[in-house]
């Protein structure tokens, strides 16, 4: 899958079978942001996920490799499954 940052002038590849294999195949964004939680001790401000810029890497620095890829791409799948268990419990 193939996707842009126009902010950064700059695009990048993420195989199907990666995004497969991490059981997204048919995933399909609720929002435009993040959900935030108000929190003291932390400000908050939301942005549109469109306007985060992604961090510029010195060379050599790890980029989109397989194992780190599908792992991420699995950690954001259980996290959000979680959120979702722990909204059903409350209501």
């Amino acid at each position: 899958m193939h996707y842009e940052e126009p902010k950064q002038n700059d695009s990048f590849e993420l195989p199907e079978e990666w995004i497969a294999e991490a059981g997204l195949k048919s995933f399909k964004p609720e929002s435009e942001s993040f959900d935030v939680e108000p929190n003291k001790n932390y400000p908050v401000t939301e942005v549109l996920i469109s306007d985060v810029l992604a961090p510029k890497r010195n060379p050599g620095v790890k980029g989109l490799d397989h194992a780190r890829s599908v792992s991420i791409l699995i950690a954001k799948d259980v996290l959000d499954s979680s959120r979702k268990r722990a909204e059903w419990s409350e209501t």
